[in-house]
């Protein structure tokens, strides 16, 4: 799935619009639909894609197969699961709370998460938003303790690994490392100040407002999903092909949002319209810092000033 928005319409000199919109839609739609051709045929994956030129949409998509069993073609509709694109998500949801008085970016997380060890370090919560907090990244923890990457982990399995932590990878603030695992403990966070699951709290507090009808946090890997475009990895071995490779993870935060380019496109608008989650905007566009003072050029969930 790719949704961009390629900027303002252009004004000419005498004040009126330009005709911008049309010959994206009518030149630059051929490029795009030539660039995907490749993979848009009744025997491949492929992909949906939304293009935005001032908040509206010029270009939407589907190429190739939803499912390659049912022969379903990917549709503007189709249901994805986003992976780390949750991620800005779930910072927007602590932003709220932060914004709210519910807390500080600057408390430390064990004083929502007692059960972290006492011999770490504390961290801040801006630290796990910005990916500076020393934390060993989940995924790696898994295979370290001989999960396979197809087996199924929960939110609970998570914060097991999170509670065992005996060391940091580095001191808080002084590295920038990527990290699943603060995402995860971030969720937590929206859970317990909230008083809500974290997906009810994205739905009722972004979801919803931004008019994103079809997704929702997708906390039971196994739930039934209308519209659910399966995931698919190349096969090792000469004989290539593809395998289906659904995501059997149901710890929320880090990744597990599923949408659509129709309502991603609402939410790539809002950064421009402001009318979700709009006070704490700024902040959210702004690079976090370690403590060098260098900048990390992660914000709220996204990479920015890189």
């Amino acid at each position: 799935m790719l949704v961009c928005d390629v900027g303002r319409r252009s004004m000419r000199r005498d004040g009126a619009g330009s005709d911008m919109g049309n010959v994206v839609q009518g030149e630059f739609s051929a490029r795009i639909d030539e660039l995907f051709a490749e993979w848009d045929r009744a025997d491949s994956p492929g992909a949906a894609i939304a293009v935005l030129l001032g908040g509206e949409v010029i270009h939407q998509r589907g190429y190739g197969m939803a499912n390659l069993d049912h022969g379903i073609q990917i549709a503007p509709d189709s249901v994805f699961h986003v992976a780390s694109v949750s991620k800005q998500f779930t910072a927007f949801a602590v932003g709220l709370l932060a914004d709210e008085g519910k807390f500080s970016l600057d408390d430390a997380v064990r004083q929502y998460v007692p059960e972290l060890p006492d011999a770490l370090p504390p961290f801040t919560i801006r630290q796990c938003i910005h990916h500076t907090s020393g934390l060993r990244d989940q995924y790696g923890l898994f295979r370290l303790a001989g999960w396979r990457d197809d087996d199924t982990q929960t939110f609970a399995d998570v914060l097991d690994f999170a509670y065992r932590h005996e060391r940091l990878n580095f001191p808080p603030g002084d590295e920038n490392r990527y990290c699943n695992t603060s995402y995860t403990l971030l969720a937590l966070v929206v859970e317990r100040v909230s008083g809500q699951s974290f997906r009810s709290f994205v739905h009722e507090r972004l979801l919803d407002p931004a008019g994103m009808a079809s997704s929702h946090i997708h906390d039971d890997h196994s739930a039934i999903v209308a519209r659910r475009t399966s995931a698919y990895a190349k096969r090792p071995g000469e004989d290539g092909g593809v395998k289906v490779a659904n995501s059997t993870v149901s710890a929320v935060g880090a990744i597990c949002l599923f949408t659509t380019v129709e309502d991603l496109s609402h939410w790539v608008r809002n950064y421009q319209t402001r009318e979700v989650a709009g006070p704490i905007m700024d902040l959210a566009m702004t690079s976090g810092a370690l403590n060098s003072g260098a900048p990390t050029h992660y914000g709220f969930g996204l990479s920015v000033g890189a």
